[in-house]
């Protein structure tokens, strides 16, 4: 049985955090702590102003880029950058 016949979500996010450096050699948390799920059939609109983080959370969960730190799962399993 997979994740969508047991009616779990389809997309599950926890505690998502992802930090790039900068060129100051600091350290920039552009999202922090994003937790959410998409069940089968639920439709998802993400907006937001500009750099807050709508592309960032995008190239996470189509796995081109790994999140520092949090869970992504689609359909059960781990989506990994």
């Amino acid at each position: 049985m997979n994740a969508t016949t047991a009616g779990e979500p389809i997309v599950r996010v926890r505690d998502l955090v992802q930090e790039f450096g900068s060129p100051d050699g600091s350290t920039v948390r552009i999202l922090d702590g994003i937790t959410f799920d998409v069940a089968p059939g639920e439709f998802v609109a993400l907006t937001g102003q500009s750099g807050c983080g709508k592309t960032t959370l995008l190239r996470l969960l189509l796995g081109i880029n790994s999140a520092t730190s949090g869970l992504l799962e689609a359909v059960g399993q781990p989506i990994r950058g």
